[in-house]
């Protein structure tokens, strides 16, 4: 039986200490989100074995020891060794996009707001077998795009300690960047690699 629509099933996780690449920090309570899209015959019973069995082993995770990132990669090699090939897996800002929604449509991952008031989205990407995290401080934010969670969050968070050298620092990485500079109540933005051309960035 074919999946008729998005399967979406959340797991809750607890607020508890966690260590980042730059420094400790503390998660927020949160949810790790998976959607598997119904593409390519998967059934709906397959598809659920293959969310529990991924939210089963990513939730017995001490966040306090692994990052974020970490359990996104978890669940999406659980999914991928269960046979789904099209999911959404994210973790607070952090996503990673598998295959796709449909077949004319790419999974959109978000890139939060600078600010972070009211959880605005500052801009839309879509993104296909890519992961992107987007870490911040109170003078700019770095996005990186990467073929895992755990290459972008690491990224991303060198990018914010190169501070107003980030463009360069990404460009001189190879990476796909978006940064973004807060200069009083306006923003600067600087893309570099991929940002520029491969990925396609959407005004919400």
């Amino acid at each position: 039986m074919k999946i008729k629509n998005t399967l979406m099933i959340f797991a809750v996780m607890t607020a508890i200490p966690a260590v980042s690449f730059c420094q400790p920090r503390a998660v927020p309570a949160t949810a790790l989100r998976i959607d598997v899209a119904p593409l390519h015959g998967q059934d709906e019973k397959a598809a659920r074995v293959a969310v529990d069995k991924a939210l089963k082993e990513t939730s017995a995770l001490d966040l306090g020891k692994v990052s974020e990132g970490y359990a996104i990669d978890k669940a999406v090699t659980v999914l991928k060794e269960c046979g789904v090939k099209n999911a959404f897996v994210s973790l607070g800002d952090e996503m990673y996009c598998m295959g796709r929604k449909s077949d004319r449509e790419m999974w959109k991952a978000w890139i939060p707001h600078p600010t972070n008031k009211n959880k605005k989205i500052f801009a839309l990407l879509r993104l296909e077998d890519k992961a992107i995290a987007t870490v911040h401080n109170d003078l700019m934010s770095a996005s990186v795009v990467a073929d895992d969670i755990v290459s972008a969050e690491r990224s991303a968070n060198d990018l914010l300690a190169s501070g107003t050298e980030a463009l360069k620092a990404a460009d001189e990485k190879g990476l796909d960047a978006l940064i973004i500079f807060k200069e009083g109540s306006k923003f600067k933005t600087e893309m570099a690699g991929g940002f520029k051309s491969q990925y396609e960035k959407v005004k919400k």
